[in-house]
């Protein structure tokens, strides 16, 4: 058996972002080094694309009648607690998804370019130009890919490709920076999203 599988990619409903690691991976102590974000949705979003995009390619790759791991990509906002016990900021009545691609070390010490591209309107940004214009509450759309493993563990996940600014949106965090240079964002989209 193969250990990984890619299902066909997708276009998010606009999303809250959180917890992004888009210009610099995060790094745990026990984990890959990893760049990536998580999606808020709210709970009237309509999230079946999404879901049926990870079902498939759950029944295509472990050949299951029943797929169920990609219930588990879709968190209950209201469960997602911080170490002091609240739940996190923006995750009220929400729901959480995660997309993450690991930071291969040759990737990190050969080339400056991103893992995931990062756009506003029809314009690709550098590393630098994003971090001052990404930030934990601003709204986002994303282009991912769905993909099913079985290497340490089985499961599915989302793959980021890309993510596009859309608008401002309320800081979350206290570290969370924006920028001015937000006044003439356009609402086209990018031949990147059009071309699924």
């Amino acid at each position: 058996m193969a250990e990984f599988a890619f299902g066909q990619q997708i276009v998010t409903p606009p999303f809250t972002l959180v917890f992004s690691n888009l210009t610099k991976p995060n790094e745990f102590a026990g984990t890959d080094p990893s760049f990536g974000f998580t999606m808020l949705f709210d709970q009237n979003v309509d999230l079946r694309p999404m879901k049926k995009a990870l079902h498939d390619i759950e029944k295509e790759f472990f050949k299951s009648a029943n797929p169920a791991y990609y219930k588990d990509v879709f968190k209950d906002g209201n469960t997602r607690i911080s170490a002091e016990g609240d739940v996190y900021p923006g995750h009220e009545n929400r729901i959480a998804v995660k997309a993450s691609i690991k930071a291969q070390n040759e990737h990190l010490s050969k080339t400056k370019k991103p893992l995931i591209w990062l756009s506003r309107s029809k314009e690709l940004l550098s590393w630098e130009a994003a971090a001052e214009m990404f930030y934990d509450g601003c709204i986002c759309d994303a282009k991912l890919t769905p993909m099913a493993y079985n290497i340490a563990s089985k499961g599915v996940k989302f793959i980021p490709k890309m993510i596009r600014f859309r608008e401002q949106g309320e800081p979350l965090f206290a570290d969370s920076m924006t920028t001015d240079d937000f006044d003439d964002l356009e609402d086209s989209q990018t031949s990147e999203f059009d071309d699924i």
